[in-house]
């Protein structure tokens, strides 16, 4: 519980800054402009008690992480913040042969948060097509996930599946907040290369089908690649740097 409430704290305080930086970037785009919409491809890798590769970035990609995909809109705000809602999905896996146990789930997020662009904080007037930027959201996940002993591959536990791995029940459902950094490149004044690692912070130790004994809730990550589009750019002008969205 102690854990959660300083994640918590850490959070509001994050969102305070936000506004602050907000207020001292108040120069609005139009309601019209900077609306846009992508798509995104990635790996979800896992961090709980069914993972060992934690610190080994080759293994936990190889040996504990899944595919997913995703789709975003949203809207620039101003030159540094965006408001955006992201919905994901796809799976994870992760195994510790020292418990003799593996997992697999099935999961789908929706979050809404916003994005920092760095580059112009630090660098204002900037004229340029790359931008890094600090992402944090809220969201909420429902998954189902089943357990399985390594050794001999028989059923030990699931949450949302039977033993057979058949829909049982409703998925659980669990709050996160996805904290992390994108960078992109736009390629002209409607596509933008979007890439995003995301760190998932979650209030719950079931994605794994396994409640370890640390009191420490699962976690799980997202990295990804996508491809951003535009509806309405914001006019450009020879003396106004390159307007590119927060993905």
């Amino acid at each position: 519980m102690v854990n959660r409430s300083r994640t918590g704290k850490k959070i509001l305080t994050l969102a305070y800054l936000v506004m602050v930086l907000h207020a001292a970037n108040a120069q609005t785009y139009r309601i019209r402009d900077q609306w846009y919409v992508g798509a995104k491809v990635g790996m979800v890798s896992f961090f709980g008690d069914l993972s060992i590769h934690d610190f080994n970035p080759v293994s936990k990609f190889t040996d504990e992480s899944d595919f997913a995909w995703g789709i975003i809109a949203g809207k620039g705000l101003n030159r540094v913040f965006d408001l955006k809602i992201n919905l994901i999905s796809g799976g994870m896996k992760g195994s510790n042969p020292a418990m003799d146990m593996y997992f697999s789930n099935r999961f789908s997020e929706i979050s809404a948060g916003t994005a920092i662009d760095i580059t112009r904080l630090i660098w204002p007037e900037t004229i340029s097509r790359f931008h890094i930027t600090a992402e944090l959201a809220f969201g909420g996940i429902r998954y189902r996930s089943i357990k399985y002993r390594k050794s001999d591959n028989s059923y030990l536990s699931s949450v949302g599946y039977t033993s057979s791995r058949e829909i049982s029940g409703s998925a659980k459902s669990a709050v996160v907040f996805p904290l992390g950094i994108g960078a992109g490149y736009m390629i002209s004044n409607r596509w933008v290369i979007s890439a995003e690692l995301l760190y998932r912070l979650h209030n719950t130790d079931l994605l794994d089908s396994q409640i370890g004994s640390t009191g420490i809730s699962d976690r799980y990550s997202f990295t990804s690649i996508g491809l951003v589009y535009i509806l309405f750019p914001v006019r450009q002008t020879r003396d106004k740097a390159d307007e590119c969205p927060r993905w």
